[in-house]
């Protein structure tokens, strides 16, 4: 059936039933960056716990912080900086070099360390040495290499994003991606993020507005605007769970159908949609729903008795035969089959 609110914040966690579609692939600064360097491994997307996206580029961006030219005039390696256990500066060669010491955590802090003495203001530098921080669950120092620089770009808004969502800094994640938007209005895996922490702060109405615009926008990255789809469903499933506990069952039914407009229904959200128009009092409505929950599964049990009271609060005598059938069946919690039992019963008097 539905997906609870808790399941939901740990979907967007990266936590629970996420599966492979879940699973945090790491690294990736931005397309700015990976343009501007080589780069290696596939494209992908870059996720948090607070199911945020780093960049549309799974690889690192990489500069060699040991070759520049500005540092030494001539484009070579800085002296004291190079080592043997580094490949040549620069090229994709370094590049693979980088994610392979990203791997290590240690090694790859210590060699960043070393070239950030050298090189204390570069910018890309500084956001690799963050993320072997972050890698590491240090997340106090890897915020802290963004507050020392002078200015913040775009993929440092984001970044920062991302940072603060996994210290459960909810609303500083938020701040600073809409300051990545601002800067970048066509960032669309940027609204992906903010709608992943307003789900995770429960502000359901907000997040599906997020999701939605997602939806709308261009983006290029087929995995994200399939995880868009998927949230969004489930958004909407505890979207009507929370309006039905309200007593607002015309709103609940109204998420609902939201729901249905996204396609890919199973039996049991055919079901949940049942019992939604049953508790609205649109018991023909009730019965379509519950009738193709039992064509898509006709071992759904319960999507029998859901059926049975729509067609009995419709007066309609082929309720009874799909009580006699649940009653036959039923194996799980006594009050549904009492009462399909205790209208059998009448049915007879």
């Amino acid at each position: 059936m539905g997906c609870s609110l808790d399941c939901l914040r740990n979907r967007s966690r990266g936590r629970g039933t996420v599966g492979p579609g879940g699973s945090v692939v790491r690294g990736g600064y931005g397309e700015s960056d990976a343009r501007r360097f080589s780069r290696s491994g596939k494209n992908g997307i870059v996720r948090s716990r607070a199911g945020c996206v780093r960049s549309s580029n799974v690889s690192v961006a990489w500069r060699c912080p040991i070759r520049t030219a500005s540092a030494s005039g001539s484009g070579g390696c800085l002296p004291g900086i190079c080592r043997e256990t580094t490949p040549p500066c620069g090229g994709e060669e370094q590049s693979r070099w980088a994610l392979n010491a990203l791997g290590d955590h240690t090694a790859a802090e210590a060699v960043l360390q070393e070239a950030r003495a050298v090189l204390p203001n570069d910018r890309i530098l500084a956001r690799t040495l963050s993320e072997a921080y972050r890698r590491q669950g240090q997340l106090d120092q890897a915020l802290s290499l963004y507050r020392d620089l002078a200015t913040l770009e775009t993929e440092d808004h984001q970044n920062l994003g991302l940072l603060y969502g996994e210290a459960d800094s909810l609303e500083l994640a938020i701040d600073h991606y809409r300051r990545a938007l601002q800067q970048d209005p066509d960032r669309y895996q940027v609204v992906y993020s903010i709608a992943g922490i307003l789900l995770i702060q429960g502000k359901l109405d907000e997040a599906i507005a997020q999701y939605g615009a997602h939806l709308d926008s261009p983006d290029p990255d087929p995995t994200l605007v399939r995880r868009s789809r998927a949230r969004l469903r489930e958004a909407y499933v505890a979207l009507s769970a929370r309006r039905a506990g309200a007593g607002d069952h015309d709103g609940a039914v109204q998420a609902l159908e939201d729901r249905v407009r996204l396609g890919e229904m199973e039996a049991a959200d055919y079901h949940t949609l049942a019992l939604g128009y049953g508790r609205a009092g649109r018991f023909g409505r009730a019965e379509d729903a519950a009738r193709m929950a039992l064509r898509l599964d006709g071992g759904m049990t319960i999507a029998r008795l859901t059926l049975a009271n729509a067609l009995f609060e419709q007066k309609k005598p082929e309720a009874f035969r799909h009580y006699t059938a649940f009653v036959e069946t039923w194996e799980g919690d006594p009050k549904p089959l009492q009462l399909a039992q205790d209208r059998l019963r009448r049915a007879k008097q």
